[in-house]
């Protein structure tokens, strides 16, 4: 979570005093319970798996879906299934940027990173030199945002300050535990190692070291403006979805184990009326005892079965109300709907997958400002690294989030023919999901093109020779 700081006068902010970082320390900590309880959501751990009864004999089925883990997974993958892509439209630069990009596996970390952003509403990410064989190179990793944190100043900016990562290791030789504390500014990495968890002093700092990025080499990353995760609303759905179903469950298993109530009977054996059941809640009919019927059907002889009454229809229309409206809560659409048949157009799937799409727009706002920083991280680092010999200019970087969607590639070709007299082609291949760069799509299509004209002409040469050769 972001703390923000009132900056005051002669605070050094690149060394700030530990007094400060035990501070926002404590702050942080409030909300560690909030984003256990998400993680706990998402892994499976739910209310319904520490239900109790209070009569121990009654059947206490515990069914858990894991609706969560279901909205998380179809978010991340509808967001960032497709690689995000990165281009300039203004001919600069951004090849080396690229190319760290690749090396880094930034695809795999992008997925990570959505993770937790759909788990716990933010997300953290740092940016590191791991030496190699030959040289130093720009690293990613993803900071659980329970050990994490980014201090703001309280501007309407809100502009970075520093950022705090802290991390548990256990040291097996004195079998005691120790406590990392990393605390970043715009220039240095300052480290202190400590018992305490909770509380830092001056003894405990360890050594300060320079990093080089040129700004905060840790980004936080957003989910919406109220920081909150997709499935965050509607963990009492998922409650009372998982409930329902278990209790649906449990009524089975009752239903097994039901009474049978007997009027009018007597207890025999050897067809002889014996006693002990009267008055005897512990008594019961062995193999040569049978029950036999009053002589008179005045008595009353009747045999029933002690159940609950249970409407299914009803509980399945409740059952089927809470899943669309967990549906609806998260924007996920149930993908195991009918209505999502192979033979959709492309518009009717889109209307159908409206509310997810528009949700996407934001996600697409707020993971833009972090990846802008993340950009000019690199550049800064290459621009040292290599002196400027290989300068990039990450400032005009288009960055384009694609929707991890079905795709109709003959409808989209179609399109794209029919709309060749009033519509760049720059434009138009951007339709195509695979297409990234479309400028560089059209320069190879020109390129084939003129090695298939000369193709063609040293064809129709040839042919023209052995003509002129047999006339001969």
């Amino acid at each position: 979570m972001g703390i923000k700081i009132k900056l005051t006068p002669g605070l050094d902010i690149d060394n700030p005093p530990v007094e400060l970082i035990n501070w926002c320390s404590k702050q942080h900590r409030k909300g560690i319970k909030r984003l256990k309880n998400l993680d706990d959501y998402y892994l499976g751990e739910h209310k319904i798996n520490k239900r109790s009864r209070k009569n121990e004999k009654c059947s206490n089925s515990k069914v858990m879906i894991n609706q969560a883990k279901i909205t998380t997974d179809t978010v991340v993958g509808f967001v960032v299934g497709n690689p995000i892509a990165y281009s300039s439209t203004d001919g600069k630069n951004i090849e080396p940027i690229l190319e760290a990009l690749k090396y880094m596996d930034a695809s795999s970390h992008d997925t990570e990173l959505k993770k937790d952003l759909s788990v716990f509403g933010e997300g953290y990410e740092i940016l590191y030199l791991s030496e190699n064989e030959d040289e130093a190179q720009i690293k990613i990793g993803v900071l659980d945002p329970r050990s994490c944190y980014v201090a703001t100043d309280s501007t309407l900016e809100q502009n970075p300050l520093f950022a705090v990562h802290y991390t548990k290791d256990e040291c097996w030789q004195k079998g005691s535990t120790e406590y990392t504390f990393n605390v970043y500014t715009q220039t240095h990495v300052h480290t202190y190692r400590t018992q305490n968890d909770t509380h830092l002093n001056e003894s405990d700092w360890v050594e300060s070291t320079e990093h080089y990025f040129g700004m905060l080499p840790v980004i936080e990353y957003k989910n919406n403006k109220e920081r909150q995760g997709d499935y965050e609303q509607a963990i009492s759905l998922i409650d009372a979805y998982n409930q329902l179903q278990s209790d649906r469950l449990s009524d089975k298993e009752n239903f097994v184990e039901a009474i049978l109530i007997l009027y009018g009977f007597r207890l025999a054996q050897n067809g002889e009326e014996v006693t002990g059941l009267d008055g005897d809640p512990n008594a019961r009919a062995n193999d040569s005892q049978m029950l036999i019927e009053a002589p008179s059907k005045s008595d009353g002889a009747e045999a029933q079965w002690l159940t609950k009454a249970f409407d299914e229809n009803a509980v399945q229309v409740l059952a089927d109300s809470l899943i669309s409206d967990l549906h609806k809560v998260t924007y996920v659409p149930d993908l195991s709907d009918a209505s999502f048949g192979g033979t959709q157009t492309g518009v009717a799937m889109k209307y159908k997958l409206l509310g997810l799409l528009n949700l996407l727009a934001t996600k697409q706002r707020y993971l833009s400002q972090g990846l802008r920083k993340r950009l000019k991280l690199i550049e800064n680092m290459q621009n040292i690294r290599f002196h400027g010999s290989q300068a990039s200019d990450t400032s005009t970087v288009t960055i384009l989030v694609k929707p991890n969607l079905p795709v109709n590639l003959l409808e989209i070709i179609q399109q794209i023919r029919d709309s060749q007299e009033f519509l760049p082609l720059t434009t138009t291949l951007k339709w195509i999901p695979e297409i990234d760069n479309p400028q560089e799509v059209i320069d190879e299509l020109r390129k084939q093109r003129k090695e298939d004209l000369v193709l063609n002409r040293e064809a129709t040469n040839e042919y023209i020779e052995s003509e002129v050769e047999d006339d001969d």
